[in-house]
């Protein structure tokens, strides 16, 4: 069983949706050591005030700046991780209680892995939420014949994390299937956890709109296995933080 974690979350402008999560993990009942770092990308709302607010509900909280790049805020997190076993968390996520327990219970503490939950959207009947649930199952069938890991909770090691050179840093999209795909070849126990799920808020298909998100995502699965992870932001476009 694992009793050490260190939870890295990214935000850029994450002042609606920080809390949730946040409050999410403080209701964890986690039974272990728990360590938290926030990597902000110079945001230019409330987002580190609020995540200033949490150092007094968080034991081990830690803050962290830098630019806006979801590669290397993960990368900078994952160097002040002090243990082990580390996770990769997006900002507008919540955890149902008692997931971190379900995770550290049955994964081996002994092995190199790169693991992920299933992907629900927060409770509510749109279109919006059916593009989140056919997006989640696409991920899984594909998983099937090519592993992907979506990056908005992904379960893995620091040895296989600096083993593999961490994120590529400056990609537009698809940093986290290469990532996975990258540490499976290192020798990581890839898995899909479908006792575990995790709650994703729906914005970017609010913004997006639903069938053009589904798109995108699959677009970006298609470029990678073609050409690699993008970096032309002219020619691949996604506004980091603008969700």
């Amino acid at each position: 069983m694992i009793n050490e974690l260190s939870i890295i979350i990214p935000t850029l402008n994450e002042e609606k949706y920080l809390p949730k999560l946040l409050n999410s993990i403080i209701e964890q009942n986690f039974g272990g050591k728990l360590q938290v770092i926030v990597v902000d990308g110079s945001s230019i709302d409330r987002t580190v005030v609020i995540a200033q607010s949490y150092k007094e509900k968080i034991k081990d909280f830690l803050i962290l700046k830098t630019k806006a790049d979801t590669g290397g805020q993960r990368n900078k997190g994952a160097d002040k991780a002090k243990y082990e076993h580390i996770v990769f968390i997006d900002a507008d996520m919540i955890l149902p209680k008692n997931l971190l327990n379900k995770f550290t219970e049955i994964i081996n503490p002994n092995q190199k892995i790169i693991h992920v939950p299933i992907y629900f959207p927060v409770p509510g009947i749109s279109l919006v939420h059916l593009a989140y649930y056919f997006a989640g199952l696409v991920v899984v069938v594909f998983s099937i014949f090519s592993p992907a890991t979506p990056g908005q909770f992904i379960f893995t090691t620091k040895k296989n994390h600096f083993e593999i050179g961490g994120f590529k840093e400056g990609v537009v999209a698809g940093e986290d299937i290469d990532y996975g795909e990258r540490s499976i070849k290192n020798g990581a126990n890839f898995k899909i956890h479908y006792n575990c799920f995790v709650l994703t808020s729906v914005r970017r298909a609010q913004k997006m709109g639903a069938f053009n998100m589904i798109w995108f995502y699959l677009k970006t699965f298609i470029y990678y296995k073609m050409h690699g992870v993008p970096y032309n932001k002219k020619k691949f476009k996604y506004s980091y933080g603008d969700y």
